[in-house]
């Protein structure tokens, strides 16, 4: 039976735990690009309604995957719907892609400025 050495499992948690740092601090910014608001209420029905979940449109557990402009604010109600649409094998891809398009390109909080490096 191998054994992993403790080096090799204390540096596996220490990447586990910056990607969750990374993780929470990337979905603070989609919070407040997002106003804390559903964006699919707040750009399609044209309703008003905060958010339950971050969804990660691109899946999870990378840095790309987590950065803000992959995540999108949503209600327990949108969020189901684009589970539902992900379980029956829909093509909600591109639906999610340009609903993530319009939350980067027109930010709800007018105040909200992407990082530097996310302006080139």
């Amino acid at each position: 039976m191998s054994r992993k050495t403790p080096g090799k499992t204390e540096e596996r948690h220490e990447q586990r735990d910056d990607l969750r740092e990374y993780r929470r601090t990337q979905a603070v910014k989609a919070i407040h690009r997002d106003g804390g608001l559903c964006v699919h209420c707040y750009w399609f029905p044209g309703r008003v309604k905060e958010f339950d979940h971050i969804h990660h449109v691109r899946g999870r557990g990378t840095y790309e995957r987590e950065h803000y402009t992959s995540l999108l604010c949503l209600c327990v109600t949108c969020h189901e719907a684009v589970s539902a649409m992900r379980s029956e094998g829909k093509p909600r891809h591109k639906f999610q892609l340009s609903l993530l398009k319009v939350a980067n390109e027109h930010p709800i909080n007018s105040e909200f400025q992407h990082d530097i490096e996310e302006q080139d």
